[in-house]
């Protein structure tokens, strides 16, 4: 920022950052810096959120303490969870690529479980259509009309002929059933004929019986007297023609008896004639319904058969209806499915998790190339050793890594670092915020050698100079430097303010002091802070 605007309307941020562009102050620099929406990975997991500026701070903004700290340039807040997320945010800022595009665990899972749905529905999809062998919807409804239309044609010949076996069947069952009764009844009059025969047979036996009593109730009469052979009565009690009178009466009693047994037998025979006049008639009737029935059955037969070609045929024909109505089903089943697979969304063919993305080998020795080149250009030792360690863990110099070096080298490799990241992003167009700030990054020593045991590993002087002539006169972006030293006297062109903390002589420091304040009339004795550029 090189002035302040003079106008504008104002707005109202929240110090917590939002999505939602405008509405917080990280928000608000990351919409201006074109960052806004970017995506970093957060964990091991390639869970993500949303680029904060507190990360790009990080990059840009270096304080003395993580100027000469042990943690990692990449991951200056040197806690474990942030970690990944600052290295992410290094990477974002270093390719111009956000993690958008990289799937979270939870996201490939989802992913594989979709993938297997669709090769499922695949699959599924693939069996049916090759059942249903190509065949369109048009062309098995034209199908289903025609089949449909024989099928009724046929039923309708084959109700005809139902209903012409139906008729014959009734004739069949009202024929067996008199034939039945015919024979029920025959078995009723031979069964009577039998007993009526006996009868007869008795009444021979009687009429032949009285017969004999007769002739012999004619000879009684002929005996000597003594007891009435026809009633038992003593001589003393019979008058002279008793015997005779006895004879006669009793001849008149068989008489009778003959003749009413007579009469019966007559009406007997009578009774049998007219039942064997009844069998015969049920004979011959019975003989005809038989005919009849043969004649019947005939029929049916005939019927029968000529139903036979009518109904394979309409069996074949439902049976093809069956198998359209099928290929119906079978292309319903597809369209569902295909819906099912269409709702799964687009599928990604790999389904390994991927890692976060590492950082493009151009990128990675663009960057490199031009740390190499500042620290040279500031008279840093060893500086064409310096190299990036894969995963972004730290950087490394003369085979070793920068937390185990000295403070001084951790200073100017710290410093080195966020000047080569303003300076890649800058000179290539890539979003950062144009500026770096820097306390205290030049650690120099007041010797003529430095002490090899002095694990400060202080820095020359010359390095102080050239870096704060590098910044002057190379730098594209602007650059605050925070020291207790000054800078070199011989640099021209750059701007220097001594912070004295006291309202009333120079600047008070980077911001002034709210007015009221008790700052506002104190004053300091530590001689001040002073930065340049």
């Amino acid at each position: 920022m090189r002035s302040i605007p003079k106008s504008g309307k104002a707005l109202v941020l929240s110090a917590v950052h939002s999505k939602n562009a405008r509405s917080s102050i990280s928000s608000y620099l990351l919409e201006a810096l074109r960052m806004s929406g970017l995506q970093v990975v957060k964990n091991a997991k390639n869970a993500k959120n949303s680029l904060t500026f507190r990360y790009v701070a990080k990059l840009c903004i270096v304080g003395e303490q993580q100027m000469l700290s042990e943690n990692s340039p990449t991951t200056p807040s040197g806690q474990r969870t942030e970690r990944t997320v600052e290295k992410s945010a290094f990477r974002v800022m270093l390719s111009g690529h956000d993690d958008s595009n990289v799937a979270s665990q939870e996201e490939v899972t989802a992913s594989k479980v979709r993938l297997g749905k669709h090769e499922l529905l695949s699959g599924m999809i693939s069996d049916l259509q090759k059942r249903i062998s190509g065949t369109s919807a048009a062309a098995l409804t034209e199908q289903r009309e025609r089949l449909n239309s024989s099928i009724q044609r046929e039923s309708q010949s084959v109700r005809s002929l139902v209903e012409r076996r139906d008729i014959e069947l009734g004739k069949l069952r009202a024929l067996s059933s008199d034939i039945e009764r015919n024979t029920a009844r025959r078995s009723e009059i031979a069964e009577l004929s039998a007993r009526f025969n006996l009868l007869r047979d008795q009444y021979d036996s009687d009429l032949a019986r009285l017969e004999m009593v007769k002739e012999a109730g004619n000879l009684l009469g002929f005996f000597s007297r003594g007891d009435c052979p026809y009633c038992g009565a003593p001589p003393e009690n019979q008058t002279a023609d008793h015997v005779v009178q006895e004879s006669d009466d009793f001849y008149d009693a068989i008489s009778a008896e003959q003749v009413k047994t007579r009469q019966l037998k007559s009406d007997l025979l009578l009774t049998l004639e007219d039942m064997q006049a009844q069998d015969e008639e049920i004979r011959r009737d019975t003989s005809e319904m038989r005919d009849i029935r043969r004649r019947v059955d005939m029929e049916i037969s005939r019927i029968e058969h000529e139903m036979e070609p009518v109904e394979g045929s309409l069996a074949e024909l439902v049976e093809a209806r069956s198998k359209v109505d099928k290929q119906f089903s079978l292309l319903d089943q597809v369209e569902g499915l295909l819906e099912m697979r269409k709702g799964l969304g687009p599928i990604q063919q790999s389904t390994a998790v991927q890692s976060s993305p590492e950082l493009g080998p151009e990128d990675a020795e663009d960057f490199i190339r031009t740390m190499r080149r500042i620290l040279d250009a500031w008279s840093a030792p060893e500086a064409e050793t310096v190299d990036l360690e894969a995963d972004l863990s730290d950087l490394i110099i003369g085979g070793m890594p920068r937390a185990a070096r000295g403070m001084g080298m951790r200073g100017i490799l710290q410093a080195a670092f966020t000047v080569a990241l303003a300076e890649v992003c800058i000179r290539s167009g890539k979003p950062h915020p144009g500026f770096v700030i820097l306390d205290s990054p030049v650690l120099t020593y007041r010797g003529a050698e430095p002490d090899p045991d002095d694990e400060d590993e202080r820095l020359h002087e010359d390095v102080a100079a050239r870096f704060y002539r590098y910044l002057n006169n190379e730098f594209p972006g602007q650059a605050i430097v925070v020291e207790n030293i000054d800078p070199p006297v011989s640099l021209t062109g750059l701007r220097r303010y001594q912070f004295t903390k006291d309202p009333r002589r120079g600047r008070y420091g980077l911001f002034p002091p709210r007015l009221g304040s008790a700052n506002a009339s104190e004053s300091t004795s530590d001689g001040g802070r002073e930065t340049s550029r």
